[in-house]
């Protein structure tokens, strides 16, 4: 099987990636096999599944598949999309079958041999640079995601206490105030820190409801949110906040 290794690199990363994405519960498998006179990989996960109507559209650039639980919604919709230019460039396919709630399996399958591959693209020998730097990035994208869920401090740990009361504001002039940052971007959570932390105690978020929880327990000074977020979005976690008579006047930014 002839295949240009970076490009492959990408269609595994963002497959990968695109797997662990709608994945909460279960696994992601990953397969390669030959099959009559090809190859196929197949990236199979236990996650959201797509909707029927959208399925024949997955691989359309900047189709977003709107109100589908993700673990981020970060992206510009071509991931799915590039993945299948890449595969064409192979003389390949690629393909999709999904149920809801169940999950869905990605095929790619790309013929063996080099008679469906123009000559001038045929070079038997590896290239001597190869960074893998891809791989890395989508893997470090990827841990960012499950921060919060390998270190599960803050709103589970707290609300362990059926005791537990909300926190009275600072109110001695020397105490660092508090900030609530909600954010889905690992790198954004990371750089807001990075901004506040000299003058304000931070404690960082990855989507709306944990916000909300956050915000009940801890009454912050100030929450500062994104509006695109999974489980509860800026807009909804705004409401939340105006809606509840012991929160409706912490600022929100």
């Amino acid at each position: 099987m002839y295949v240009d290794r970076d490009m492959w690199e990408k269609v595994v990363s963002n497959l990968l990636s695109n797997a662990f994405k709608f994945t909460f519960e279960g696994s992601v498998t990953v397969t390669l096999k030959a099959v009559d006179g090809a190859v196929q990989l197949q990236v199979r996960d236990t996650g959201v599944g797509i909707p029927e109507e959208h399925r024949e559209r997955v691989f359309e650039r900047f189709h977003r598949v709107e109100g589908t639980q993700a673990r981020t919604f970060e992206g510009t919709g071509i991931g799915l999309a590039f993945v299948q230019e890449l595969v064409r460039l192979h003389g390949g396919d690629v393909r999709v079958e999904s149920a809801l709630g169940q999950g869905s399996t990605f095929t790619v399958t790309i013929p063996l041999g080099t008679t469906h591959l123009p000559p001038e693209r045929i070079q038997v020998t590896r290239p001597v640079a190869f960074t893998g730097v891809t791989a890395d990035v989508y893997a470090q994208e990827a841990q960012g995601w499950v921060a919060d869920e390998w270190n599960p401090v803050d709103v589970a740990a707290l609300s362990e206490s059926a005791s537990l009361t909300p926190l009275p504001r600072p109110e001695s002039v020397g105490e660092r105030e508090l900030i609530v940052v909600a954010d889905d971007n690992a790198d954004m959570r990371k750089y807001l820190r990075h901004l506040l932390e000299g003058r304000y105690e931070v404690h960082t978020v990855s989507d709306g409801r944990q916000a909300l929880e956050t915000t009940r327990l801890l009454r912050p000074a100030l929450l500062l949110a994104d509006v695109m977020m999974p489980q509860l979005d800026g807009f909804g976690l705004l409401r939340a906040v105006r809606d509840d008579s012991v929160l409706a006047g912490t600022p929100i930014i």
